[in-house]
């Protein structure tokens, strides 16, 4: 009879969850506070500099949870897989939680947001040189993805895969047997 090894690197005690949902709340709410200084100071949200500080604070978060989780909790050992299934893990507790904020946002801290972003649309288009009618017929095909629901999941969907993605290579580079 063929003896199967359930060994693993992970420690069984150290559930991936209660770190996912600590730093998935902190990068939650570090992106949520960057989005009221940037309403604040006039900071564009599509810009490369917004765009950036959001990437490299998650990243730099994600770091810092695989890292505490190798070190702290799991025997200072990781495979690339645990460091991609916390990453993934963490992106839908941002995730979520980023989208409820998001709501929060656009509802109550900025009303106006949507309008803001469909008013740059529009002098795109008619810096292109639409006409009305066209401009008119892209309105309205935004209007389903410019709703706070649609929104939300593209948030938690986006969360996911970009930190599964750093949480992968993340996991590479801190990997340890």
């Amino acid at each position: 009879m063929t003896q199967i090894d359930h060994t693993s690197t992970e420690n069984p005690n150290s559930p991936k969850l209660i770190p996912a949902i600590i730093y998935g709340s902190v990068i939650s709410l570090l992106t949520f506070m960057i989005m009221i200084t940037a309403t604040w100071t006039g900071w564009d949200m599509n810009s490369g500099s917004y765009k950036a500080a959001i990437w490299i604070l998650t990243a730099a978060i994600l770091f810092l949870c695989i890292k505490d989780y190798r070190d702290l909790r799991n025997n200072k050992k990781l495979t690339v897989g645990q460091g991609a299934g916390l990453g993934a893990l963490i992106g839908l507790v941002s995730g979520i939680l980023g989208a409820i904020l998001f709501y929060f946002f656009i509802t109550y801290i900025n009303p106006g947001f949507l309008a803001e972003i469909e008013n740059v649309a529009i002098e795109e288009m008619q810096s292109k040189g639409l006409s009305d009618e066209q401009i008119e017929q892209s309105l309205q095909m935004m209007s389903f993805f410019m709703n706070p629901v649609f929104m939300g999941v593209m948030t938690l969907i986006f969360s996911v895969i970009f930190n599964l993605i750093a949480g992968l290579i993340i996991g590479a580079i801190l990997k340890r047997d």
